[in-house]
């Protein structure tokens, strides 16, 4: 990109990205650069500066690099290491110049320390000289770079638009409407999924048919499935079943194109609107799909029927349902070991209605007893066996025997099982008796098949449970259920920090002292955060400021790397705020309190938190998650108070106490003007539950700041 030499209000020499780089510089073409980025703009604005202000020479590592190249995160620290000496005499010249000129003879700014005060602390005596005397302030407001009202709306946007796993699968909206479900001990799969769903589908932001479409093929893996007009001709729709002419298959597809047309009718009708009900055609497995939006009606859900007429196979399937169904199923292929049949029958129970409809054959708790398999099932089930045997014409000779005990109730899950097995293998036996010769299709054979398929469904909660697979879904939706919320809190945090109620600590100052703006601009705290704004407290004592500046420029080099030295850091009194340091995720933004820089640490894991990744947050990450979740479960909620949940629950609050934590673990013995003493963190009841936590928070923030 284009920049040109210029001078800011304060008359320092700065590049400036050009906003018209046909347009002639007044300076001259030898004043116009080409540069690399946004970022090297900035880097070189402050470097030229430096050379041509102060008269400090740059390094030679960065007169190799040239003017206009991005300056890397290492040789950035390390020249701006090696030009402070040089920085800091030339500013103290320059300071005592324009002092040497002031008719006042004021005290020094740099003098009168608080007696009795926190040793930490920055903040000097306030009280002015007895001659009136005042520390000169700029006369031109600062150059500070501060944002417009649309950088600032696009910040807190960014800022408060959280990824989570339902997010990275799902389209939803940002502000979501309802609060995230919670997961009960006595849920059984349609219950929770249930919740799940209607989440889902209040707070989705997206093209529905994509959605569907693509949620049906992952929840079918190898299916041919493809959006269907029931309303096309007849002959045209399509069909994967072998006719033996073709006026049989005429037949067949007119008459199953009446059935879904009326079915259809019905969706609408009880939906209100001809787009709430979306079609699909399954030629690999010959299955026709409805998916009605809405809410879920247990009596529009048929998980696996047929049309009466043409025994067409049938699925009618809510949308919300659906996409939680999609959402858990992807979440559950991540824990290796799920065998494709295990996964068919998950999502086959997942899309099933409630306990209260005959279809709900595997609608159980997460572990097994007498009534998982209910009494209605198990009757219908017998009703099934009667009417297809009967049906097939087969000989019923040696058909397997069930004990029931009362209520009609199974005693294990292996007694299920089995049960199945002995019905598919006479089954198996009996087709193969009274199959045509020519392999042709038969009334009987159907008969066996659709009681093969009947008794499968039936012991569908006796595979669940003996397999595991309870214990896997419970896993998965536990997992999406609690990032959620973790997103939603994180989400709550940003918005409070961006609210306009701490708008008046956020405001930059126009006139600022010079002597402290320029000690602020010339620190190490400026190289660590680089951000275009930097502030001092014009009340903080400067002598003490020194002395932290110096212990922070080995203190940063402890600390893990920012990713984009592009954050802007003040000194600036928060005590309204009812808080000792501040961060404004929007504005990429830490203020730290003078006399409290002990708060510090916390404020920059924030930072890392929300910079450190280019999509997403570090306290997001799965491998956290187990750790904030034993936070919320033991941290004492009656210390908590009435104040906001997030305060203290949110990640990313969890994520800043474990990063001070870690450092305290990883330096016991610094001594650290901005960690808290050793007894706070022992003591404190926010800090508690994480004491546990000691080598899992060493070895996960070993691994996320490449210490391993």
């Amino acid at each position: 990109m284009r920049a040109h030499l210029t001078r800011n209000r304060n008359g320092e020499s700065v590049w400036r990205a050009c906003r018209a780089t046909k347009r002639t510089c007044p300076l001259g073409e030898a004043a116009h650069r080409e540069f690399d980025s946004t970022r090297a703009v900035r880097q070189w604005s402050v470097l030229q500066h430096y050379q041509d202000d102060l008269g400090v020479p740059l390094p030679e590592p960065l007169a190799r690099l040239g003017v206009g190249h991005e300056v890397p995160d290492g040789l950035w620290l390390d020249a701006l290491a090696e030009m402070q000496p040089a920085i800091e005499a030339a500013e103290q010249r320059a300071y005592e110049a324009e002092q040497s000129q002031s008719d006042a003879d004021a005290e020094s700014a740099t003098g009168g320390l608080r007696k009795g005060g926190n040793d930490r602390a920055l903040r000097k005596d306030d009280k002015p000289s007895d001659d009136g005397g005042s520390t000169p302030t700029s006369s031109e407001p600062v150059d500070d770079g501060e944002p417009s009202e649309e950088e600032r709306a696009a910040g807190e946007a960014r800022s408060e638009r959280i990824t989570t796993l339902l997010t990275d699968r799902i389209p939803l909206m940002d502000d979501r409407r309802g609060k995230v479900p919670e997961l009960k001990s006595t849920d059984d799969v349609a219950k929770a999924n249930g919740r799940l769903a209607t989440y889902l589908d209040r707070n989705f932001d997206g093209d529905r048919e994509a959605a569907t479409l693509d949620a049906l093929r992952s929840l079918y893996p190898g299916a041919d499935i493809q959006p269907f007009d029931p309303y096309s001709p007849a002959e045209e729709q399509p069909t994967s079943q072998r006719f033996p002419s073709r006026a049989t298959r005429d037949d067949f597809l007119r008459r199953r194109a009446e059935e879904l047309r009326r079915f259809r009718a019905n969706r609408i009708m009880e939906t209100g609107g001809r787009d709430s009900t979306a079609t699909y055609y399954d030629a690999t497995n010959d299955r026709v799909i409805f998916v009605t939006r809405g809410k879920r009606v247990t009596k529009n859900l048929y998980p696996n029927a047929y049309f009466r007429g043409t025994g067409q196979n049938l699925r009618s399937l809510n949308f919300g349902s659906v996409l939680a169904a999609f959402a858990v199923a992807r979440e559950m292929d991540r824990e290796p070991g799920l065998t494709p049949s295990a996964r068919a029958e998950v999502v086959q129970v997942m899309l099933q209605p409630g306990r209260d409809s005959r279809w709900s054959a595997a609608n159980h708790a997460w572990k097994w007893h007498p009534d998982s398999i209910s009494g209605d099932a198990t009757t219908g089930l017998m009703q099934s066996i009667a009417d297809h045997v009967k049906g097939s014409g087969a000989d019923p000779f040696g058909f397997p025997t069930l004990d029931l005990g009362d209520g009609y109730t199974i005693a294990t899950a292996q007694q299920a099982m089995d049960y199945a097995q002995h019905v598919h293998d006479w089954c198996d036996q009996r087709i193969g008796e009274i199959r045509n010769p020519d392999g042709s299709p038969s009334k009987r054979v159907a008969h066996l098949e659709r009681l093969q398929r009947d008794v499968k469904r039936w012991s569908g909660p006796a595979r669940v449970c003996a397999e595991d697979q309870c214990g896997r879904y419970r896993r998965a939706i536990g997992n999406i259920l609690d990032d959620e919320s973790n997103g939603q809190m994180n989400r709550a945090y940003a918005k409070r920090a961006n609210s306009t109620s701490r708008a008046k600590v956020f405001e930059y100052k126009k006139d600022r002292d010079v002597a402290h703006d320029m000690a602020i601009r010339s620190s190490s705290f400026a190289r660590a955060f680089g951000g275009r704004h930097m502030e001092l407290d014009d009340s903080a004592d400067l002598d003490k400021f020194r002395q932290l500046d110096h212990e922070f420029d080995g203190w940063s080099r402890t600390l893990p790397e920012q990713v984009d030295h592009d954050t802007n850091f003040r000194f600036r009194f928060t005590g309204k705020h009812n808080a000792t340091g501040l961060y404004f995720p929007g504005m990429r933004e830490v203020i730290v309190d003078p006399r409290h820089p002990d708060s510090l640490t916390h404020e920059y894991f924030h930072n890392l938190d929300y910079t450190k990744l280019e999509d997403g947050q570090l306290s997001m990450d799965p491998t956290f998650r187990s750790i904030v979740r034993d936070y919320k479960d033991n941290i004492d909620r009656e210390k908590m108070g009435g104040t906001n949940p997030e305060r203290y629950l949110a990640p990313t609050e969890v994520f800043a106490r474990a990063g001070e934590l870690y450092m305290n673990w990883r330096h016991p013995d610094s001594g650290s003007s901005f960690l808290k003493t050793k007894e706070t963190y022992e003591s404190r009841f926010d800090y508690a539950p994480l004491l546990k936590h000691k080598q899992e928070i060493i070895w996960l923030f070993d691994g996320m700041f490449g210490k391993h």
